[in-house]
């Protein structure tokens, strides 16, 4: 088996059709595009909802649609990378293939949600950091051989951000901003369900960080519903310098690359923003559905040490931003909570999988 922290170059010496990536949404993507460019593999969808959006960038010959009650069709073996971790689209494990948890939230402050999400049934997990380490041993309940299934990869989507892979003026054009004087502030919450800050504070945002800024609103991709509700508003305010942006449109990456300061909460992009070294405000929103659990809540995992706080009611937005701006006054939180929670931070993570993924195929040939 190639070791964790091997960076030899990856040779394609293996059948790559035995390599497949599961997900329920096209987002869920993000965290393997790297690897499927560099290595191939085909695609199993859980939701119909997505189909067309991956059949346009894969093409129909790579891309299974799995409903939760059906058998994985015989031509899938091998090596499944798993994104999505949801009991209703667990996987009997068989002989047929072996899996591999990645999961679509590095870092993430998000609760498993207890006993309903047993990672035992998986046989490898993909572990970016001792943070996402020490919450998948939690959430395996004391597995004699736990430690045998952790791979160390880092975190995947960090690669294009240490290695500046992105294409700042293109996304600028892409996206439509006029005035480019302006400072860019991205407001990125999660989605409603989970506790996301959208609906609470869109009209205060586009009527006063506007006055100054651009403001860009990238909702999760469960959100864009709500598109509409915010055009409407900013139509009949005559609002200007306001960009929606779906998030299926633009990439994380590049979208995160034009902004100036990130406006979020609880959701995963918050922990790849933390590789830009660039400010950060957080909403107060309700966390109900946060981890409790002791070494979650240490201050060197937790992106909620990396910025100023904002409350909706009584907070004055545009001075935490030029307070942000100006000051930035969190940057060493930012760089111990990043080298915490992660390992590595070489922007060789993906090199790492597929130097993993091929040792294994290769073995299981």
């Amino acid at each position: 088996m190639v070791k964790e922290n091997s960076m030899v170059e990856y040779k394609k010496e293996v059948d790559m059709t035995n390599l497949f990536f599961r997900a329920r949404s096209y987002y869920q993507y993000s965290y393997i595009w790297k690897i499927h460019n560099e290595i191939g593999g085909k695609f199993i969808l859980t939701h119909p909802r997505y189909y067309d959006n991956l059949l346009d960038k894969v093409g129909k010959e790579n891309v299974y649609l799995h409903s939760k009650r059906k058998d994985l069709p015989d031509q899938v073996s091998g090596l499944i990378l798993e994104m999505t971790l949801n009991r209703r689209y667990y996987l009997k494990r068989t002989k047929q293939f072996k899996n591999v948890l990645i999961y679509h939230g590095m870092g993430l402050d998000k609760s498993f949600k207890g006993r309903n999400f047993p990672i035992s049934r998986y046989d490898y997990y993909f572990v970016s950091g001792e943070k996402d380490y020490l919450k998948y041993k939690y959430y395996s309940y004391g597995l004699r051989n736990f430690n045998k299934r952790v791979v160390k990869i880092g975190h995947l989507r960090s690669d294009d951000i240490i290695n500046k892979n992105y294409d700042i003026p293109n996304t600028l054009k892409q996206i439509g901003i006029k005035d480019r004087t302006r400072k860019n502030i991205l407001y990125a919450p999660t989605w409603e369900k989970g506790h996301g800050s959208l609906l609470e504070t869109y009209k205060k945002f586009c009527t006063q960080i506007t006055s100054e800024y651009n403001l860009l609103i990238r909702t999760h991709p469960y959100d864009v519903k709500n598109y509409k509700i915010i055009r409407k508003f900013i139509k009949n305010n005559n609002i200007h310098n306001v960009y929606l942006i779906d998030p299926d449109e633009i990439s994380l990456v590049n979208n995160l690359a034009i902004a100036d300061l990130l406006i979020g909460e609880n959701s995963s992009l918050m922990y790849d923003w933390l590789f830009f070294d660039k400010p950060l405000i957080l909403v107060k929103t309700s966390k109900k559905d946060l981890e409790k659990a002791k070494w979650a809540t240490q201050e060197k995992f937790s992106v909620f040490a990396c910025g100023f706080k904002y409350n909706p009611e009584d907070d004055n937005i545009n001075k935490l931003i030029i307070d942000s701006i100006n000051n930035h006054p969190f940057a060493d939180q930012i760089e111990n909570v990043r080298n915490s929670t992660f390992y590595f931070n070489d922007g060789h993570a993906n090199k790492r999988a597929i130097n993993w993924i091929n040792a294994q195929l290769k073995m299981m040939t």
